[in-house]
């Protein structure tokens, strides 16, 4: 399973925030440091869990999504592309040249 609140999340959140400035300016005013910064770390542990809680079950749905299809042709598919706008635009279309 991935840290999703990991030791270097942790740092940036204790070391490198200038929380009084932040609070200040979103705030307009002096703010309850600790308490405002206690909530969003509360509120950053509560969202890593949930993603950890559905990561196993993501990844195995992923893993799982197989296709049986031959590999597509670029070439194939700009030619087919530019059949249909031709037909859909007449010549006009069928003379647009893609990237």
């Amino acid at each position: 399973m991935t840290d999703y609140f990991g030791a270097g999340m942790r740092l940036y959140l204790e070391r490198l925030v200038d929380w009084e400035g932040l609070l200040e300016l979103r705030r307009g005013g002096a703010a309850d440091v600790p308490t405002e910064v206690a909530a969003y770390v509360t509120l950053l542990e509560t969202t890593a869990k949930l993603a950890a809680s559905f990561e196993r079950g993501a990844r195995e749905l992923i893993a799982a999504m197989v296709t049986h299809a031959a590999p597509r042709n670029r070439d194939d598919e700009a030619a087919k592309a530019r059949a249909r706008a031709a037909q859909r635009f007449g010549a006009r279309g069928a003379q647009a040249t893609g990237p």
